[in-house]
């Protein structure tokens, strides 16, 4: 596979050597194999969501069935997570309910943080908050919040909004 688009001055177009052990009888097969290798870095980072993100190295399951329970259950919020991570970076001005439920993305955000709730707000300022309930310090210089810190504080905003939903029982 080569580079299509035109490389900046002076450099060379990038060439892939690829193998596989899928036989390739004709150009459309070539096409699907290359375009599903485009998305190898999501898998990758999926796997790394689900490692580091969410801790599973620290899992003390001890059964072959608890293994796979844990397994399924973790490969579902690095999913999710992950969805979360890419969207807010990706659509920051889309409301925060689209990703999060309305308790997570309203009320409870803007109660901890004590600022009036005037709806959802958007997918960039709750991932800020999430972050910082993850310890993230929200520095210019920090960068992005990544999947540990953003884990950290979905747990804790979990542990809130249960701790909210309790006290306001009727």
């Amino acid at each position: 596979a080569q580079q299509t688009d035109v490389p900046p001055a002076g450099e060379k177009p990038i060439t892939w050597w690829l193998l596989t052990t899928i036989a390739i009888p004709d150009l459309g097969t070539t096409r699907q194999l290359l375009t599903g290798y485009t998305f190898r870095w999501r898998v990758e980072r999926f796997h790394d969501t689900r490692k580091s993100g969410c801790g599973v190295e620290k899992w003390q399951l001890e059964t072959a069935d608890r293994i796979k329970a844990g397994v399924a259950m973790y490969s579902v919020i690095a999913s999710r997570l992950q969805y979360r991570t890419y969207l807010a970076r990706t659509e920051p001005g889309l409301p925060a309910s689209i990703a999060l439920s309305p308790t997570r993305s309203g009320g409870s955000c803007s109660q901890m943080h004590r600022i009036p709730s005037h709806g959802s707000p958007d997918l960039h300022t709750a991932r800020r908050w999430i972050a910082s309930l993850g310890g993230s310090f929200g520095r210019r210089r920090d960068g992005e919040p990544g999947v540990k810190v953003l884990w950290r504080g979905l747990r804790a905003l979990q542990f809130w909004v249960e701790g909210w939903e309790l006290a306001h029982l009727r």
